[in-house]
């Protein structure tokens, strides 16, 4: 988990899914649709809080900056039967 934000796979509209592949808030613009031009909000059903490595796929050596998600102060990075919690120092 990063934060309070969640990752955002991809959105749908009008236009079809379209890829996306950024951390966002739930109610933040995150694209607009190629064919109508509306802005588009996360979807519940391409949007991944926590985000699983698999999901993240080619993303995953990526910094936090590039995938949206800079100014987040926690990460947790959890596997199998162990997690770890990152803060950003004060």
């Amino acid at each position: 988990m990063v934060d309070e934000l969640t990752f955002v796979d991809r959105v749908a509209c009008c236009g079809g899914p379209q890829p996306v592949g950024r951390f966002s808030g739930l109610d933040d613009q995150v694209a607009k649709c190629h064919a109508c031009g509306l802005p588009l909000r996360p979807q519940l059903f391409y949007s991944h809080r926590p985000t699983p490595a698999t999901v993240l796929s080619g993303l995953i050596e990526q910094p936090l900056d590039r995938l949206g998600a800079g100014a987040a102060e926690w990460v947790v990075v959890s596997g199998g039967d162990r997690s770890v919690f990152c803060e950003q120092e004060a």
